[in-house]
């Protein structure tokens, strides 16, 4: 098996913390002539942890991120009770079978059962076997922790410029065109529907400045998330107006990226009064894109 430098972590955002971690790995990997080898969880990580939360990135996004970055050699750890119930003596073994020369870490990864073990645990082991252990100190920006608990808090605020700054790229939603309501096109303002997986943490209900990349090629947009109150509908979508685009995308996948939180959700007197405030959305749109 060959020698492997073993970069850990759930990776859930791979914001610029996880990026300068994952660079620091690529560097040692290099410097060994070993091969870097990236250790993430499935998109079922925290409910079979039995919590509530949910991820920034999915899986297919994560590993479609990484690659963007150069990374392809990823190993999707088991997230089964066994395996989370693993104690920190019992996982520390079972990364010696991973045959590593090195690991890095953040300075607050945790692992085995109850996330007793801490970065200086794995130190101490791994010293023994000739093993160098870097834990990294996490990423400050503007006096603030880098970290997915940070962005995860921005998300549910609507704030995307600072969720976009701290990722270093555009935060973004990737799903499949399914039939709506339709009603856009009703309206003379046609929208394009996305299913996302019920993992993925959507952002604060509102509308947004976004992109919208289809088959490679990238169109500005306007995207609602979350209910349509002026026509008494509660039920949460993820549709975007693609300025400039009319045709049938029905059942492709597209990814969206949020540049900017327009405006809150609100109910409209009549349907006149939501076109009127559609075509001043695009106008903004339109403007951000000019101004960035």
């Amino acid at each position: 098996m060959k020698n492997k430098v073993l970069a850990l972590g759930y990776f859930d955002a791979i914001h610029k913390g996880h990026q300068m971690l994952l660079k620091k790995a690529e560097k040692i990997a290099s410097e060994r002539g070993d091969e870097l080898l990236i250790c993430t969880f499935g998109d079922d990580f925290y409910k079979s942890l039995g919590k509530e939360s949910k991820e920034v990135f999915t899986l297919s996004e994560r590993k479609e991120i990484l690659s963007k970055l150069g990374y392809n050699n990823i190993l999707v750890l088991d997230t089964s009770k066994e395996f989370f119930d693993k104690s920190k003596e019992l996982f520390l073994h079972y990364l010696v079978n991973l045959n590593p020369t090195a690991i890095v870490v953040g300075s607050d990864y945790r692992f085995g059962k109850n996330a007793k073990g801490k970065s200086c645990d794995l130190q101490v082991f791994f010293s023994k076997l000739n093993v160098k252990v870097e834990a990294l100190d996490l990423l400050l920006e503007k006096d603030q922790k880098v970290s997915t608990t940070l962005i995860k808090e921005h998300l549910t605020s609507g704030d995307i410029k600072s969720v976009n700054r701290l990722l270093g790229f555009e935060y973004f939603l990737s799903g499949t065109v399914i039939k709506g309501r339709q009603v856009g096109s009703t309206l003379g303002i046609p929208t394009a529907n996305i299913d996302i997986s019920h993992n993925k943490l959507s952002p604060k209900d509102g509308v947004y400045v976004s992109k919208i990349e289809i088959c490679d090629k990238t169109y500005l947009g306007v995207t609602n998330i979350g209910a349509h109150p002026t026509f008494n509908d509660d039920n949460f979508n993820v549709e975007t107006h693609i300025i400039g685009f009319d045709s049938d995308i029905y059942c492709q996948d597209v990814k969206v990226k949020l540049i900017k939180y327009i405006r809150d959700i609100i109910q409209f007197n009549n349907k006149q009064e939501l076109i009127d405030q559609i075509h001043n959305d695009m106008i903004i749109a339109k403007e951000e894109v000019l101004n960035d």
